[in-house]
């Protein structure tokens, strides 16, 4: 997606203080700048919590005491960790609920980007829960398995059936995940539609249809996005872009998510997370078998082990963050070009950016050190820069 600004989308705000009132910056900037405060503090405390509650869990012996708890339930393997990964993962969940609830509906509204209701948050909240436990739940029964059927090798063997999924749920995401929190509803016929299916002809990619994203009943932030992939893969634009772009605007946009398609870089992002998980199984093996026995725990298939996997999976992200982040720079960077090549709009690109950057209050010009761990895109100033240098080359 077309986002400026950090990966993650938690959001708030707060009444701007006497430190922000630099005559210097705009208002809107000013709030940006606010806002963009207030989401590092939640994303900070958001780590914090995760590297904190598990290590609680198992210094207080919480997690091999739920252990006990479901193999009195049921002597069932299957069912205990059914039983231990259900009450541990929606109690991890309720542990966060301040934080969300902060994060995700008071700075929004504070900074008057929410048109949610209180509810429809909450539902929301309840329907991520629920996917959360689905897939998580699915996820513990398939490594303690395997852990117990191969306990050299699991490792291995779970890395490629996350690697399926994740490959499964780029191509289903946009039919069956999505929907549940977005209305989705297909462009009338007229100028905007056709002149983007034309653009997607031009690229030479095939598209299911042009799709408006209802973004506008919860959010005034705007958004596009080329989604899924093969037959699943579509245009999508907000229902708040369209209101606020003009068609060039919408098209250059459209043109850098294409870009995306064309430079292929879904499947770089799938080789990408491929290495990355196999990675990732592979250190977790080695610290479970390492430290599983230290912890009080039964060996590398106690389920009780579960907050330390965990942990193990935390570090690491948070540890190849920068890098990961990095390269997706570099692939937004492209996109960004392809854009430009393609439409050879560079006034209209700096027009986009710059009604995203005031819809969606995104900060022109973080701190270097933040946009080099937490962002996933070039700050909207380096964005716009590179449109202007290009424009000045290619006139």
């Amino acid at each position: 997606m077309i986002t400026n600004g950090k990966r993650s989308d938690s959001s708030s705000g707060r009444t701007l203080s006497s430190g922000d009132d630099d005559p210097a910056r705009p208002p809107k900037r000013r709030d940006a700048a606010a806002y963009a405060r207030a989401k590092r503090h939640a994303t900070f405390a958001d780590i914090a919590l995760s590297l904190a509650l598990p290590i609680a869990f198992i210094a207080f012996n919480g997690s091999t005491g739920l252990r006990d708890i479901a193999e009195d339930v049921s002597s069932v393997d299957a069912i205990g960790i059914l039983v231990y990964g259900a009450v541990a993962l929606t109690g991890m969940s309720l542990v966060g609920l301040g934080l969300d609830f902060y994060s995700g509906y008071l700075i929004e509204h504070r900074f008057g980007l929410s048109r949610a209701s209180l509810w429809d948050w909450a539902f929301d909240w309840l329907k991520s829960l629920a996917l959360q436990l689905l897939f998580g739940l699915a996820a513990i029964e398939v490594i303690y398995a395997l852990m117990s059927l191969l306990p050299d090798t699991w490792w291995l063997v779970a890395a490629a059936i996350f690697i399926g999924f994740f490959i499964v749920l780029v191509r289903l995401a946009p039919v069956l995940i999505l929907p549940l929190f977005f209305k989705f509803e297909p462009l009338e016929d007229g100028d905007l539609k056709n002149r983007l299916l034309a653009l997607a002809e031009r690229v030479d990619t095939r598209v299911q249809g042009v799709y408006v994203w209802k973004l506008g009943r919860k959010t005034s932030k705007s958004n596009a996005a080329l989604m899924g992939w093969g037959g699943t893969r579509r245009i999508v634009v907000a229902d708040t872009m369209i209101e606020s772009s003009t068609l060039e605007e919408i098209e250059v946009v459209l043109a850098h998510e294409l870009g995306h398609q064309v430079n292929r870089d879904i499947p770089r992002m799938i080789a990408v997370q491929s290495v990355i998980i196999i990675a990732g199984f592979a250190v977790i093996h080695v610290v479970l078998k390492a430290l599983s026995d230290s912890f009080g725990f039964r060996g590398i298939d106690d389920f009780a082990n579960l907050p330390l996997l965990l942990l193990v999976a935390v570090v690491a992200g948070l540890l190849l963050m920068p890098a990961i982040n990095a390269y997706s720079r570099k692939r937004e960077r492209a996109a960004d070009l392809f854009a430009l090549e393609t439409t050879r709009w560079p006034d209209h690109f700096i027009s986009a950016m710059e009604k995203l950057g005031e819809q969606n209050l995104s900060e022109k010009d973080p701190h270097p050190v933040m946009e080099f761990i937490f962002h996933s895109h070039p700050s909207l100033g380096k964005r716009i820069e590179f449109a202007k240098q290009w424009a000045a080359t290619n006139d």
